[in-house]
């Protein structure tokens, strides 16, 4: 068959293996542990994760691949691997790595379709050879329903969901992301997954809302909770260790200024301990808020140039007031606290406000979004919205299609999580 190579290499557990010609593409279908799983010949996403386009068993993965005009051989060193854009995550055991299964014109994706422990993404090649292929990761196996998902998106909207039983408790989340109307690409973030982590059951959830550019978000998604985890204290002292992982976050981020560019993100970032402890931080505009028996209560702080002047002013710096404007830190930034932002940073603070909470069984939901969603609804106006939405992928959606109604001209990106 013409994927004969390519799935032979692919895994020892193959079971049945078919290949079928679809007008001028081919697909894949492979069984492996009763799983069914459709790839499209460029990748499968059963590749073991941690091979890199560096190693021998890609590169023999990838020579056996056949379009539908040539064999195509890959040189792994000319794998272009750098631009920033990203497949959206799909509610099944599978996960996006941080790098796109595509950057050329050589490889023309058509669609994605979603199943349910699995995917099917659509691809037309042509006869150039194709320069670049996703990287995927099983997600961790366990007693739960993990749906992990890091997010950042090049089209209009993306959506999601995952669930996890903690504690006894059924725990759900769903989120949604739409673009804005600017002529930038899409720079809101997301994570949104199920982690076990010293015995302890973690929910990890965070918005970050990136400006003059998408890099600094990308960067904190890929890093933010990972370095938050491996403080020393995390246990012991969380609200320090918190602190601590942000500071050396943005600190990381100033010295990768040449590589992330001049842009910077706001965050705000949850963690679900055990399914009874949620702790919050965050720095900027975005916004966590949780309902207790239909009661909004905001759990961050919006970190605003008008209501941190003296802390901007004491730093050397000043906020401007033009009449028709928003108050801007040194008249550039519309908010006080930021990750990056190197030319401002003498006068730009990333210390975040951390705050915790009980959950309990009034706790109903939890909401995390960008200002995109924020400047055009009250909290209370947000958890009404939801509370008769059983589903939180579906809220997440309302959320924001509620907002673009409201002539949001922002990125919006929501998290809803519901508490059973």
């Amino acid at each position: 068959m013409i994927l004969e190579k390519l799935l032979n290499n692919l895994a020892t557990t193959t079971s049945e293996v078919k290949s079928s010609a679809v007008g001028d593409m081919y697909m894949a279908s492979h069984k492996s542990q009763g799983v069914s799983i459709n790839a499209r010949v460029f990748r499968s996403v059963i590749f073991p994760w941690r091979c890199h386009q560096d190693d021998d068993d890609f590169e023999a993965i990838s020579r056996g691949i056949t379009t539908v005009h040539q064999t195509t051989g890959f040189d792994p060193g000319q794998q272009r691997l750098r631009e920033k854009r990203a497949l959206p995550p799909w509610p099944s055991s599978y996960q996006a790595r941080d790098k796109p299964p595509f950057t050329g014109s050589s490889c023309d994706p058509l669609e994605l379709t979603v199943e349910t422990n699995a995917f099917a993404l659509r691809v037309r090649f042509v006869a150039q050879p194709v320069r670049a292929l996703a990287w995927f990761r099983v997600a961790d196996s366990g007693p739960h329903s993990r749906s992990p998902a890091k997010a950042g998106f090049a089209s209009s909207s993306e959506t999601g969901k995952g669930r996890c039983k903690i504690s006894g408790r059924n725990i759900r989340h769903g989120y949604h992301l739409v673009k804005g109307k600017s002529s930038h690409p899409m720079e809101d973030y997301l994570v949104a997954e199920f982690k076990k982590v010293d015995d302890r059951e973690l929910g990890l959830f965070a918005i970050f809302d990136g400006h003059l550019g998408h890099d600094v978000a990308d960067y904190l998604r890929s890093h933010l909770f990972e370095n938050i985890l491996n403080e020393p204290e995390i246990w012991s002292d969380i609200e320090s260790a918190i602190k601590k992982a942000y500071d050396r976050t943005d600190q990381k981020i100033l010295e990768k200024a040449a590589e992330l560019g001049r842009g910077g993100s706001t965050a705000v970032t949850a963690i679900l301990i055990d399914g009874v402890k949620l702790v919050v931080a965050n720095i900027g505009d975005s916004r966590a808020v949780i309902s207790k028996n239909g009661v909004a209560i905001q759990l961050s702080v919006d970190h605003e140039p008008s209501t941190e002047r003296r802390l901007i002013e004491e730093k050397g710096g000043f906020v401007s007031n033009i009449p028709g404007d928003v108050p801007r830190v040194d008249g550039q930034l519309a908010v006080a606290r930021a990750f990056g932002d190197r030319s401002l940073k003498a006068h730009l603070s990333s210390e975040p406000n951390v705050a915790d909470d009980i959950i309990d069984d009034d706790t109903e939901s939890l909401i995390l979004a960008s200002d995109g969603l924020w400047k055009v609804m009250s909290n209370e106006e947000a958890v009404d919205l939801i509370k008769d939405t059983r589903d939180p992928q579906a809220a997440a959606k309302h959320l924001t299609e509620e907002a673009v109604a409201r002539k949001s001209k922002d990125d919006i990106s929501c998290i809803v999580v519901k508490f059973n």
